[in-house]
């Protein structure tokens, strides 16, 4: 229970009529699948979904790209791309009883678009390039969803919904190197407009890199926008508009030797404007995605709230030499949101660390190839709102206290996996002999 399936396939073809045009195109599709079933669970499966339910959960998507790029004269080039996307969310959900298993709620939430890209790059000197763009998009989403009453197979209720609109976005963007300074600028605006709300936004961004000595420091700060577009399904909110994160980040990319580098990243997330709701004051936007069965989403939101993620990224990287490599990678962070009044919580994605390692080391004997691989994950337990056990057992369903929103952990997942092999090398033939412990 809970190992994922999964098969993709791309096809890519390009021509190249003269020196000065390019046209491609790109088909790929891809299905994955995963399914967590009560009496199959393993102890890292509890904290997904409730412990009475069956989960199925699967995606398919698909993709037929369309470009073509012409190089105009010396440093111009525009391109062009048209884009047709197609993408599906499937959730089954059954209750599982003392005897039998009922539905619970089944879904499809399916995606279509049609899109145009344009871009412009122009050259201005070997220090100062400005590139532009434009995309329009024309799309469809729609949600089909059936729900039942506990214990019963023939009593649902049954939701078929679809929204059509149009969306673009808009760039311009400056690139500056500094001479003789070791100092690069990339600067720029971008502009999104919804046609479901008939609102726009302006995001100004900015990142600027220093070489000093074989090292490179960077700093760099942006405003994104999102739209909650999930809002006009459920509740048709078209008074809600596109909630803010101003990103900052700064680090350092530093090659200690030819072999082995490392890289220092703090950052620092605002958020402004997210969506909560005065019905459910302690939800918002923020913490939603944390479960596999989709988003529940309340009615009466406001533009109100807020957000906060901070942390430091280490990455150490030695490349593969005389046999041996390894990669490991430590996060610490933390995330928060208000609710509607103001109170500020940890999101349930606030697990505080993880920690990644993979390391290996081959050893050859004349045309044989011994090898050793490891690989260690540490993650910080998943929060979870705390039950009310006695207002649980009186409604007879679960029932959190939601007066304090994750507020509990799990316990830290970890895991480690050890892969021996041996590779034989003849004139004609390679044989590969491998055994993985996976815990």
């Amino acid at each position: 229970s809970g190992e994922p399936l999964w098969s993709d396939g791309v096809v890519k073809l390009t021509f190249k009529p003269s020196r000065k045009s390019v046209f491609r195109m790109i088909a790929m599709g891809g299905y994955s699948s995963i399914s967590i079933e009560a009496r199959k669970r393993r102890e890292g499966d509890w904290g997904v979904t409730e412990p009475s339910e069956n989960l199925y959960f699967s995606t398919q998507s698909g993709l037929v790209l369309m470009s073509a790029k012409f190089f105009l004269s010396e440093g111009i080039s525009i391109n062009s791309s048209l884009a047709f996307t197609a993408y599906d969310l499937s959730v089954k959900s059954d209750s599982v009883g003392l005897t039998a298993t009922y539905p619970s709620f089944h879904a499809s939430y399916p995606e279509h678009k049609i899109a145009l890209y344009n871009s412009f790059r122009k050259e201005i000197s070997r220090y100062i390039s400005i590139q532009a763009g434009w995309t329009i998009s024309f799309n469809q989403n729609g949600r089909e969803r059936k729900e039942w009453e506990y214990g019963f197979s023939n009593s649902f209720q049954e939701t078929s919904d679809r929204i059509f609109f149009a969306s673009s976005n808009r760039y311009l963007q400056f690139n500056f190197k500094i001479p003789l300074s070791g100092v690069s600028v990339i600067a720029g605006v971008h502009s999104q407009y919804s046609g479901l709300s008939g609102k726009n936004s302006l995001e100004p961004r900015f990142i600027i890199k220093k070489i000093i000595g074989s090292a490179e420091v960077f700093i760099g700060n942006g405003l994104h926008a999102q739209h909650p577009l999930p809002l006009y399904f459920f509740e048709r909110q078209t008074k809600i508009g596109y909630y803010y994160s101003w990103h900052n980040t700064g680090g350092i990319n530093l090659p200690l030797s030819s072999l082995f580098s490392l890289k220092i990243e703090a950052y620092y997330q605002y958020l402004f404007d997210v969506p909560v709701s005065s019905s459910a004051t302690f939800y918002s936007m923020l913490i939603e995605g944390d479960r596999l069965e989709g988003i529940t989403v309340y009615s009466n939101l406001e533009n109100k709230g807020k957000g906060k993620n901070y942390g430091i990224e280490i990455t150490a990287e030695h490349s593969f030499h005389n046999g041996f490599y390894f990669l490991s990678n430590l996060s610490l962070f933390d995330s928060w949101y208000t609710d509607y009044n103001g109170k500020w919580h940890r999101t349930p994605f606030s697990n505080n660390i993880v920690f990644n390692l993979l390391a290996g080391k081959e050893w050859q004997v004349k045309n044989v190839i011994l090898s050793l691989d490891i690989k260690y994950n540490y993650t910080g337990g998943k929060r979870y709102t705390p039950i009310l056990l006695d207002m649980s057992r009186l409604l007879g369903y679960t029932y959190r206290d939601w007066e304090h929103p994750y507020e509990k952990k799990y316990p830290p997942y970890s895991r480690f996996d050890i892969k021996a092999g041996t590779k034989i090398n003849t004139s004609k033939h390679t044989h590969t002999l491998f055994v993985t412990i996976e815990n």
